[in-house]
This record gives C-alpha cells, sequence and structure tokens, in this order.
C-alpha cells in the first residue's frame, strides 16, 4: 500500500516536469488524456492511502489476539476492515474499484504504442467516438419528440408529462410499441 502512494506520488511531478521544461523550452504546454487520468489516481490514491491509516491508528474496541499482537498496524487494519464489512458500512471497496480501473485505462493507453495492440485499441476508440456522436443525437431526437409530443398529446395517458412522453419513445425506439 505504501508502495502504491510512493508511485502514486510521481504522477503529479511528472506533469510538474512537462510543464517545466515546456517552459524552458519555450513550447507549449498541454494536458493529455493521461495527464488527467494521472491526477486523478493520485487524488484516489491519496484518499485511500489517508483512510487505511486512519484505520490502522484507531483503537480497537476489543482485544481478540491479545495486546502486542492487536497493536501492529496491519491487524488494527483487517480487524477494522473486517468490522466494517460485517457491518455493511465499508466503501473503500468502490475506491479500489475505481483505481483498478483508471490503472487498467492507463496500461490501454500504454498499449496503443505498441505494433501488435496499437491497431486495434486505434480502431476501439474511433468506434467509440462514432458511437458516443451516434448517442448525443440520438438522446436529441429522443428530447425533441418527447417535448413536443408532451405539449401536444396530453390527453393520451403516455404522453402526459415530458418523462412518460421520453419513456414511451426510447421503448418505441428499441422496438416495444404497441400499434393499437
Amino acid at each position: 500500500m505504501i508502495d502504491l502512494a510512493n508511485v502514486s506520488f510521481l504522477l503529479p511531478l511528472t506533469l510538474l516536469n512537462k510543464f517545466i521544461f515546456s517552459r524552458l523550452l519555450k513550447r507549449s504546454f498541454y494536458l493529455s488524456l493521461t495527464d488527467g487520468i494521472d491526477c486523478t489516481l493520485f487524488c484516489l490514491v491519496a484518499f485511500w492511502v489517508d483512510k487505511f491509516e486512519i484505520y490502522a491508528s484507531e483503537e480497537l474496541d476489543f482485544p481478540l489476539l491479545g495486546d502486542k499482537v492487536d497493536n501492529v498496524a496491519e491487524v488494527k487494519l483487517m480487524r477494522r476492515i473486517i468490522f466494517d464489512i460485517r457491518g455493511d458500512i465499508f466503501r473503500m471497496d468502490y475506491l479500489l474499484a475505481s483505481i483498478t480501473a483508471l490503472l487498467w485505462f492507463r496500461c490501454i493507453i500504454l498499449l496503443r504504442l505498441t505494433d501488435y495492440f496499437g491497431p486495434l485499441i486505434e480502431m476501439i476508440f474511433a468506434m467509440i467516438l462514432i458511437f458516443s456522436r451516434f448517442i448525443l443525437l440520438y438522446v436529441l431526437g429522443l428530447l425533441t419528440f418527447s417535448s413536443i409530443a408532451a405539449l401536444t398529446l396530453t390527453t393520451n395517458p403516455h404522453f402526459a408529462d415530458i418523462f412518460q412522453a421520453l419513456r414511451t419513445f426510447l421503448e418505441a425506439s428499441l422496438g416495444d410499441f404497441d400499434l393499437h
């Protein structure tokens, strides 16, 4: 855990290094997608390490293994985590899942540089861009038709308000509609 914190501390330093050398070399400084991922990773990991340091330093409610073993930071940490998981109040798993997802996304971005995976990943990113444009136009069309139907077809219970109209048009666009 401390190694992950040390590595994540390097992420904003690389961004600062990039900024300083772009100014020294009189070149333009720009933020890339990986810079945003790195800064987000740094913030999440810093929060994660801080929370686990609090977990490891808090006193235990009741001794379990004896004073000598119970005062070890790792034992305190694991006992607090197990206690919170059993009480359904442990939410650090969502944080860990988001850190893992960002690290995998960072690895995918690095794989774009290889000859073997690079063209495949570039095709996937191009498809994602095309799909996002389609979704934008699709949502705009749904909102347009829903607002018009909510204003003009208020006697029909399927178009009583904009939310019902949006739901009706969404279901119809996905093939679930009744001609009667």
